[in-house]
Parts: C-alpha cells; structure tokens; sequence
C-alpha cells in the first residue's frame, strides 16, 4: 500500500457497505477536503463501493472487518 503524504486531515470510517457509514463516505468523497479511508466488511460491498467511489489520491477503499485483528493490524501499515 503506497504511503501519500497530505495536508488534508485523515478520516477512517467503517461500516461503509450500508446505512450511515455509506452516507458518510460519500458525503466525504463529494467534498473532497479530507483523506478518506472507507471500509466495508466483505468484498461485495467493496466492489460496489468502488464502481460507485472510485479510488483517488484523496479516497481509497479497504476491506476491513474490525473485528478481526489481522485485518485491523493491515490496515494499519
């Protein structure tokens, strides 16, 4: 995963393959001031989020359950 460096603040929501998470992710895409690191648990949502906010220098999409510890710690490096 390539490192960019930014003066924009960085943001991480999770839950984004539906309801308020979704809705916050594309709020934030739409306004492009932040750095935007939007997760969704399974690769389905992935996918649809791609097609539907495609990754930029500024918004990129993961595939992260928080409750797995290996996925977390990933995401992290």
């Amino acid at each position: 995963m390539e490192k960019v460096r930014s003066n924009f603040p960085v943001v991480l929501v999770t839950g984004c393959g539906s309801g308020l998470g979704y809705e916050i992710a594309k709020h934030l895409f739409a306004k492009a001031s932040h750095r935007v690191i939007a997760t969704a648990r399974d690769q389905k949502s992935v996918r649809r989020l791609q097609k539907e906010m495609p990754n930029t220098s500024l918004f990129r999409i993961e595939k992260l359950d928080v409750t797995n510890k290996a996925e977390r710690e990933r995401l992290i490096e």
